[in-house]
């Protein structure tokens, strides 16, 4: 994933990340490292940081005589500042702004590094784990549980985490959302590719409940109490779907879009006899452009379910 080797992706992040940028930019420590493609890794990125995360940035380094000079120059003057020297590698250490940064250098391209391949791997399980498992991990930390250690608990790997981890690399997206139902108390949903659609499900009942709303407050407002009773059903489902899928509760995230998409039949078949009606009468041309759009609406809310259930039959019964 190319986005974690440019850190603008932080000014569209949490609050902490935001500032991350803000301290990162304001010490051009990218601009100053560049020739040793650092990368910024951790649980920062991840937005599975705490109080103490620092701010953890890898770099290839070969002459390391020349690295700690550049190092020095640029960032000597800040407070706690203190260099390291291992036999395979070097850490550089300094504080800014409350943010305590860490330079780790060795001779291994920074994308071949574990610091960089573990947060890969983690990136994946948080996304395929879904807001729950997010959760889990984030209070683990807070505990000031190890990143790494964390995830292979959560997921009952024996042996070194840090190696049990790398070893998830080259798994598909299924077999890593099989590994996390199987191995945790966190269900998710089997194919995630389904899951854009099924957000699409619950943004479009949503539009829809407003969209009707504001139609009867603006153009019949006589029946509009009437109508909030009617239409309230696409809101509340879509509540729900956004609710359970966010969660990861499959169940009750099928019984929803099964209950929104038999809903939803009544209003297709209405607004379908509408246009027919007026089809027959000549009078297509007074179809105004909300309702060209509440079709559209109630089309899709009937079609995507259908590519939703199909797509997981598909996915059985190939498994």
């Amino acid at each position: 994933m190319d986005n974690y080797k440019d850190i603008s992706y932080l000014k569209n992040g949490s609050a902490k990340q935001k500032l991350a940028y803000n301290v990162l930019t304001k010490i051009n420590v990218f601009n100053a490292l560049k020739q040793y493609n650092p990368i910024l890794v951790g649980t920062i990125p991840l937005g599975i940081d705490t109080d103490l995360s620092d701010l953890d940035i890898i770099c290839y380094v070969f002459d390391f005589n020349e690295f700690k000079q550049i190092v020095i120059e640029h960032f000597s003057s800040f407070d706690n500042f203190k260099v390291t020297n291992k036999r395979e590698n070097t850490v550089i250490r300094f504080l800014v702004d409350d943010f305590q940064i860490e330079i780790y250098a060795e001779a291994t391209p920074t994308d071949k590094q574990n610091g960089y391949r573990h947060m890969l791997v983690e990136d994946r399980l948080l996304k395929l784990g879904g807001e729950l498992f997010k959760r889990k991990v984030i209070e683990l930390k807070n505990k000031n549980f190890k990143t790494e250690p964390i995830f292979a608990g959560l997921l009952r790997l024996d042996g070194n985490p840090y190696e049990e981890l790398l070893e998830l690399e080259d798994k598909s997206d299924e077999e890593l959302i099989d590994l996390i139902n199987a191995k945790t108390e966190i269900k998710r949903i089997v194919n995630p590719i389904k899951d854009r659609l099924i957000w699409i499900t619950g943004l479009l009942a949503l539009i829809s409940f407003v969209l009707f709303i504001g139609d009867s407050l603006f153009n019949d407002n006589q029946y509009f109490t009437i109508d909030v009773f009617l239409y309230l059903p696409y809101l509340i489902l879509a509540g729900l779907i956004i609710s359970f899928y966010s969660r990861g509760i499959a169940k009750a995230l099928k019984t929803s879009l099964i209950l929104l998409f038999l809903f939803n039949i009544t209003w297709l078949f209405s607004i379908l006899a509408f246009l027919e009606n007026k089809i027959s009468l000549g009078e297509f041309s007074s179809v105004g452009f909300i309702q060209y759009i509440e079709t559209l609406l109630i089309i899709g809310i009937f079609v995507i379910p259908i590519i939703i259930f199909i797509r997981t039959k598909k996915n059985r019964l190939t498994k």
